[in-house]
Parts: structure tokens; sequence; C-alpha cells
């Protein structure tokens, strides 16, 4: 476990920008809920039938890696439920609790009007009803509103950026969206993602910074030589950002219609 925390945390800061990304709370799951089971057992399992080692060794690592799957087996697996809901990793959002709580509701108030009228039947009325109505959905709990209405905004963000990042990859299908578009526009929507609906639709800044020509390669077109070797790189970025203007202006033509 100290080898595995300090192999995360030195390698945290690549892990975190590089790909979808690693959070801190992703961390902390990777070092306690890696387990070291089947590979590690069957590696033994091959060296202790392998008779050019010594039988003290072979019975030494067998012991070992058994050892250590049993203790992985027993401790990290049977708390990283624990660590998982210390974490927040598996809390609902109060718009979908919100969504829940109504469903149970409904299904509550559908089984009671349902056994009122069972009540009346002469075959079942002297059923023992109040054991009936143990098996009733239990009553939906109050969500605070203020807080049910910034999860709902936050909500609404997110159905309209899964709504966006469909449409870019419809119109990759249909061939009106290049590969290198289609991959930044589905990065920066996922970006956009990770941050929980936070961040106001009408404040992302991606676009802008996938669109802008960095400054090394416009220093590079003054420059007499390497001016005409950059030229096609230049011409390239110009091709996907227009690539990815048109495939943004279809996609938010499309959002607009997610009601």
């Amino acid at each position: 476990h100290i080898v595995r925390a300090i192999l995360i945390g030195i390698f945290y800061p690549f892990m975190k920008r590089i790909g979808y990304g690693l959070s801190v709370k992703d961390s902390y799951v990777l070092w306690w809920g890696a387990l070291r089971g089947a590979i590690g057992l069957a590696l033994a399992l091959i060296v202790a039938g392998e008779e050019s080692i010594p039988i003290q060794i072979r019975d030494q690592i067998l012991f070992l890696t058994a050892g250590l799957v049993t203790l992985t087996s027993l401790v990290n697996a049977t708390t990283i439920k624990i660590l998982v809901n210390k974490l927040g990793l598996t809390k609902v959002s109060p718009a979908i609790a919100l969504i829940r709580s109504n469903a149970n509701q409904y299904l509550r108030q559908s089984t009671e009007n349902t056994v009122e009228k069972l009540k009346e039947d002469r075959f079942l009325s002297r059923a023992n009803w109040n054991a009936v109505k143990e098996y009733l959905p239990q009553s939906a709990k109050r969500f605070s509103t203020e807080n049910i209405k910034i999860e709902t905004i936050a909500e609404t963000r997110r159905r309209i950026l899964e709504k966006e990042k469909s449409s870019y990859w419809h119109q990759f299908r249909d061939g009106l969206l290049g590969p290198v578009a289609v991959r930044r526009l589905s990065e920066t929507i996922d970006d956009i993602l990770d941050a929980g609906g936070m961040i106001p639709l009408s404040e992302r800044k991606d676009l802008e910074e996938s669109w802008k020509t960095p400054k090394l390669l416009t220093w590079l077109q003054s420059m007499p030589m390497a001016g005409r070797m950059t030229k096609r790189t230049f011409f390239e970025r110009l091709s996907v950002s227009y690539d990815s203007a048109r495939g943004f202006v279809e996609a938010q033509e499309g959002s607009t219609k997610i009601g």
C-alpha cells in the first residue's frame, strides 16, 4: 500500500491532466481498492511448480502471495464500500433524488387507492390490511427547495451537454465532422461535465481556446525558412477550427429541441 500510494502521488499530476482525468477521490479508491488476486496467485503457482527453483524459495513465495491475496480480500474488499460512501461517490444529486421520491410517492398513493377499493370486496374485506400496509413503499422524504433548484439547473446543463456530445458523434457517423474535430469537441464536453453542471453554458471558454493559433506557430510563420514548413500545419489547424465551429453550430441547433 505504501509503494502504491507513492506511485499514485508521483503520477497523479500527469493522470489528472491526461485523458479523462483522475480526481482526488478516485485516486483514494485506486489506492485502497486494487486487489492483488488472480494474476499474482497464478504466477506464484507457476513458481511453485518450477523444480529448478529451491523448494524453500518456492514455498516462501507461494505462502507470501497467498497471504497477501487473503489479506486484501479480507480487509480491502470488505472496507472499500465504506470508503466509497465516505467519499460521497455514491451520493445521488437532489434533483435525481426528487424524481425518485415523486415516483415512490406516486406508487404509494396508487397502491393505497387500490387497497381502499379491495377493502370493499366482500371476499377480501376480512384480510389483514395492517399487514398489507407494511409492504407499501415508505413515505417520501422532503428536500430543500434551494438545493433542488440548483441541482435542477445543473442537471439541465448536463442534459444539454450530453445532447451536444451525441450530436457530434452523429455528425461524425454521417461524415459531416472530421475525426480530429469530433475528438476535440468531445474532450471539451467531458471536461465541462466533470464540473458537475456548475459551469454556466454562457461562460464556456473551451471553443475559444481550441480555435486560438499558438503563439509559437504565429512566430514561426514570420520566419523565412520555417514559414513555409509551418504553412501546412497552420492550414490544417484552420481546417479543424472551421470543422469544429460548423459542428458546434449544428449541435446547438439540435440542443434547442431537447425539451
